[in-house]
């Protein structure tokens, strides 16, 4: 005998838990991996269905985003002890790169929050990085060799930052002096240091599932990816272009929100044509008029994503 269906969990509870989920967030895309939660396309179904449930989310990922913030400054305000902490392991011969990537020591955003706002730790710092500078032995001298090595590592995308770790290469004052006395080896590494960053900035960009999800909204709300782009918390509008053509999921993801924005579209125009009346009719006409103006600006020439199935 066939087990009985479990019975369908209640939509209300539901929109609770997924608004309270994203405030402390959470992203539709992460939930709709979780167990025992509606998968991504419902939950973009159910925003557009319910205003008041789109509204409650957009509610709680912005008091999650605050949360958040508060967290991330409250983790940044100035620690004598730590502080101190720093300054002596700078005077000792740590660089400051290594300590900014040693678990417990200040991130790069806190140093120079302390420093900006503490002006007695910013000169510290300067005369412990001076002393530490002072107490190094050795001194290198210029090696084509090891020039050479350099120049092909930072344009493989290695940092100058990184190779001055590596006992095998100068250190940064050191490597200073050579860019200062050799202008054919500084050239060629600002060239290396240009590809370089090119190379970190294309292998690290990432399209997060809380930016997606943001994009998608507000594409359901009626914009577009070049009015998201035009946001000041949006990435430009040619990288969204350059991630629907590069990016499968944040196409798909894309593609089905356009698709439910443009239907939503169609079915208020299909409305509005039904209930005109010949008193009404010239302005439900210039209405009507608006409506197809606004359809064909989002679909003539914008990137689109593949249609879902079954849609």
């Amino acid at each position: 005998m066939l087990a009985a269906p479990p019975p369908p969990y209640p939509r209300a509870e539901m929109m609770r838990r997924v608004a309270a989920r994203v405030e402390a967030g959470w992203s539709f895309t992460t939930l709709g991996r979780e167990p025992g939660f509606p998968g991504r396309q419902t939950l973009m179904r159910w925003a557009k269905a319910d205003a008041e449930f789109a509204a409650r989310v957009a509610r709680a990922r912005a008091l999650g985003c605050d949360a958040r913030r508060r967290a991330r400054l409250a983790a940044q305000a100035y620690d004598e002890a730590r502080a101190q902490a720093f300054l002596l392991r700078v005077r000792r011969g740590d660089t400051v790169g290594d300590l900014l990537r040693t678990p417990g020591q200040p991130h790069r955003r806190v140093l120079e929050r302390w420093r900006r706002e503490q002006p007695g730790f910013a000169a510290a710092l300067k005369a412990s990085l001076r002393f530490s500078r002072q107490e190094r032995p050795r001194k290198w001298r210029f090696d084509q060799a090891v020039a050479d090595e350099m120049v092909r590592r930072v344009w493989r995308g290695e940092t100058l930052r990184a190779l001055a770790r590596d006992p095998g290469f100068p250190t940064e004052l050191a490597l200073a002096g050579w860019r200062r006395v050799r202008p054919d080896f500084d050239a060629a590494l600002r060239m290396a240091m240009g590809v370089g960053h090119g190379a970190r900035k294309a292998a690290g960009r990432r399209v997060s599932p809380d930016l997606t999800d943001a994009i998608a909204l507000h594409i359901l709300a009626g914009g577009s990816l070049k009015s998201a782009g035009a946001r000041p918390d949006m990435p430009w509008p040619q990288t969204l272009y350059g991630w629907m053509r590069t990016r499968p999921e944040f196409a798909h993801a894309i593609g089905v929100a356009q698709q439910m924005r443009d239907e939503m579209i169609v079915e208020r125009a299909m409305e509005l044509a039904e209930r005109l009346t010949p008193e009404t009719a010239k302005e439900g006409a210039a209405e009507l008029a608006q409506a197809r103006l606004r359809l064909g600006r989002l679909t003539v020439g914008a990137p689109r994503g593949p249609r879902p199935k079954g849609g």
